[in-house]
């Protein structure tokens, strides 16, 4: 097959993602959040954190894909809002960790929640013959594609 076939059948995918994506985001009353003002780099912050336990400052901007100080500044935005809190490691006090704070843990929780009930929503119009094939093909694109990149398994 032609690599820009599927380079334009992938790019076809993305904006597909995306629209669903803000309809979504419409749908969970992203702008009624409690902190409505995250940036994207910050919510990719929190959703980092809420598998782990914590994370230097270091660890945490290899994770994010961004630099140090950008990971520093999402940090001090995100503990201002009572999302994330600081603390020094056990092993080495001179090394600053972080972590979601209660208020964090929260919404992630609240975020998630509203997410599969929109999600369930948008589903509910399709036969469940038809989200078969859908859940069948995903699965079939998330091995191809995690082939490319064996570390966004994910």
């Amino acid at each position: 097959m032609d690599i820009e076939h599927v380079v334009t059948q992938m790019r076809r995918m993305g904006r597909l993602i995306r629209r669903l994506s803000r309809r979504l985001d419409k749908s969970t009353g992203k702008r009624k959040s409690r902190h409505p003002d995250l940036t994207l780099s910050q919510m990719r912050t929190i959703w980092l954190l809420h598998d782990v336990e914590s994370y230097t400052m270091s660890e945490l901007a290899a994770r994010s894909d961004v630099s140090r100080p950008a990971a520093t500044s999402n940090a001090d935005a995100l503990e201002k809002l009572g999302v994330l809190e600081r603390f020094a490691d056990t092993s080495d006090r001179r090394v600053v960790r972080v972590r979601l704070s209660a208020g964090g843990k929260k919404w992630v929780q609240d975020h998630k929640k509203q997410h599969r009930e929109s999600m369930t929503r948008m589903l509910s119009k399709l036969t469940g013959a038809e989200r078969a094939e859908l859940a069948e093909t995903l699965e079939k694109i998330h091995a191809i594609l995690s082939r490319i990149d064996p570390a966004a398994k994910e």
